[in-house]
């Protein structure tokens, strides 16, 4: 069977780890698989892996040395004809919403289609097109509940969308369960992994250090990750008098080594469709603490290897934090009510109690630790995600 998908990989966001990784696994290639990319510039660090693994690359945004005007229909037509020439027996559209006028060319050929929801529910524009792709793609899945209540609570999907969580990669995961010990003798090391823009939270995550720093409880904070907020960053906690508890760690390429170096993973996003860093993270023993917001909560066991927060704050606050409202979201998905609405902020306060009752007694912290890597090896095992995932191209019929 040829399959082909469509994405783009110009970035290294989840939904593009996780496709290289699904391409680089063996899994997906037996049984005579072909796979196939149609898809714009090319991220140089995924290009080496993905020449290695698909047969064919095509780039629809491109005709010679030419770019594709983003005008009109011009980019699905292009993308349609670059599709036809794979010549597949089924095309997956990961986190790509197109138009109607795709998907007929495609289905006039007997092609079946997916749809793969990994965040684009929550950032592009209600569109009456990109509604008809939804309602006319063959099969739909979401890599978490709360993406699959996106599609139906704000995109008034009435047909059945499927769960398959993001898993853990098999680059990325420890071959045994970790447990870490509690530290003696230095700061409590905590870690956070983001780009450094407004809705990762990454001010929170300032505030609450000054809030743990405010209640004698000795920290750090790690973090590992750029963007254009750092400047901005680092004024605000040398205004806080943080700067000697700050470690920026810029871009880490192995980040097993970031999750063994802090003792606990903290997350305060605004918006998080999945949270592939807090899977990563507990995997290597941390205990998380995260915003009980849209998908990161489907990522721990409560109480058992990390805890949430549910956000409170007006967002109005960031910008006494110190941040930029700049490109927050204007919606978020609460699992708690079960609907979609206007996000807030988590409070520096909650997460720092939290922080401080996980991180306070050895015998707590250190049985979290090893639960957190325990459970997540074994609910987010690479392979039987991969299973599941072709299991579902596999599928015939619609649901």
């Amino acid at each position: 069977m040829n399959i082909s998908h469509v994405l783009n990989l110009d970035g290294i966001g989840g939904v593009e780890r996780d496709f290289t990784s699904f391409i680089a696994s063996p899994h997906a290639h037996k049984n005579g698989l072909a796979h196939k990319l149609t898809s714009g510039t090319i991220h140089q660090e995924l290009k080496p892996l993905l020449e290695n693994n698909l047969t064919q690359i095509s780039n629809y945004k491109q005709i010679g040395p030419l770019p594709v005007p983003k005008i009109g229909s011009l980019r699905s037509i292009s993308l349609a004809a670059s599709l036809v020439r794979q010549n597949p027996s089924l095309v997956v559209f990961w986190n790509h919403m197109d138009r109607p006028s795709l998907l007929n060319v495609l289905h006039n050929k007997s092609i079946r289609t997916f749809y793969y929801e990994h965040g684009s529910a929550w950032r592009q524009n209600l569109k009456n097109h990109y509604k008809a792709f939804l309602s006319q793609v063959d099969f739909l899945l979401a890599n978490s509940q709360a993406a699959k209540r996106m599609l139906e609570l704000r995109w008034d999907v009435s047909r059945p969308v499927e769960v398959l969580p993001n898993a853990l990669r098999p680059d990325i995961a420890p071959v045994h369960p970790q447990q870490k010990r509690l530290p003696q003798g230095r700061a409590f090391r905590i870690g956070i992994a983001a780009r450094l823009v407004s809705h990762k939270g990454i001010f929170v995550a300032l505030h609450t250090l000054y809030a743990l720093d405010k209640q004698g409880f000795q920290a750090e904070l790690y973090i590992a990750g750029r963007g254009p907020e750092k400047e901005a960053f680092l004024r605000e906690a040398r205004r806080l008098g943080l700067e000697k508890k700050i470690v920026f760690k810029g871009f880490v390429s192995d980040m097993s080594t970031f999750y063994q170096e802090i003792d606990l993973f903290l997350l305060p996003s605004v918006r998080e469709p999945f949270g592939l860093v807090s899977i990563e993270a507990q995997a290597w023993g941390c205990p998380v603490v995260l915003s009980r917001i849209d998908g990161l909560p489907e990522t721990l066991t409560e109480g058992e290897t990390g805890r949430t927060v549910t956000p409170t704050l007006p967002l109005s606050e960031y910008l006494q934090m110190g941040g930029s409202n700049k490109k927050m979201p204007s919606l978020v998905y609460s699992p708690e009510a079960d609907t979609v609405g206007a996000p807030k902020l988590t409070d520096p306060a909650l997460l720092a109690k939290q922080i401080i009752s996980i991180g306070s007694l050895a015998k707590n912290y250190e049985q979290m630790s090893l639960n957190a890597s325990v459970q997540t090896l074994k609910r987010f095992d690479y392979t039987q995600h991969i299973v599941a995932l072709l299991e579902f191209f596999g599928k015939t019929k619609p649901l």
